[in-house]
């Protein structure tokens, strides 16, 4: 699976996302922060296109905010799978 880095959505994500689909590569995937900055660049990709996969890309994902993120993603999309971030301390 090759996910769409979060920093190349604002950029080319139209583009390789729909060259995606042209040639029938599937699953698509895309990773996004747990920011709600990130919510406005993801939802209009995931209404326009067929996004199979979303990456909560964070170097942190035992924090609150990731489990917020999750449960927003997943209620507002349900049908998506969730990746969710690194988890990078013992402590998690």
């Amino acid at each position: 699976v090759g996910i769409l880095h979060r920093f190349l959505l604002t950029e080319n994500a139209n583009s390789i996302i729909g060259k995606c689909e042209k040639h029938d590569i599937s699953p698509i995937c895309i990773s996004m922060g747990s920011n709600v900055s990130s919510y406005v660049i993801v939802e209009p990709l995931i209404n326009e296109y067929n996004i199979d996969c979303v990456c909560i890309d964070v170097a942190h994902g035992d924090c609150k905010k990731v489990l917020e993120c999750i449960y927003y993603m997943k209620q507002s999309f349900p049908d998506i799978s969730i990746i969710a971030g690194n988890v990078c301390t013992s402590q998690a």
